[in-house]
């Protein structure tokens, strides 16, 4: 875990990118992480639960990563919002996969998201990105596959 910006350890990793760039297998696999994961579909009572889940982790020291598409920007504000008020790094983890690939992967999901939803998604990809390179973050990586 990194310390940018003098916060505490713990920090707040949120993931961003189109269904099926290996988002949520990333976030499984790290260890020492509570992993808060959602979709754009909730509804609002259920997205705040697991922000009040996030945000209690994050104030009981442990890191939390979001996982989600994150592809809207007021999404991504409330993230923010969550780390500044716990105090912790902030970084957004960038997930860029061709979306032939993305489409792909959807086979053999339980829930396998449409073609068309990934295709939709895929098509803001780089305007919420450069969007998301002039907001808060402490950091931003890049995920290489």
């Amino acid at each position: 875990m990194s310390i940018g910006k003098g916060r505490a350890l713990a920090e707040l990793i949120v993931l961003f990118g189109i269904p099926g760039s290996g988002k949520s297998t990333w976030a499984t696999a790290q260890g020492g992480y509570e992993v808060v994961s959602f979709t754009d579909g909730l509804e609002d009572n259920a997205y705040r639960s697991l922000e009040a889940k996030a945000r209690l982790g994050l104030l009981g020291g442990k890191s939390v990563i979001a996982d989600g598409c994150s592809l809207l920007a007021a999404q991504r504000r409330r993230w923010l919002d969550i780390g500044h008020e716990a105090y912790v790094d902030r970084i957004l983890r960038v997930f860029d996969v061709d979306t032939t690939v993305a489409i792909e992967r959807q086979d053999g999901r339980e829930n396998p998201v449409p073609e068309d939803v990934v295709r939709r998604y895929a098509d803001s990809f780089d305007q919420e990105l450069e969007a998301a390179k002039s907001e808060d973050w402490d950091r931003i990586d890049y995920h290489e596959p």
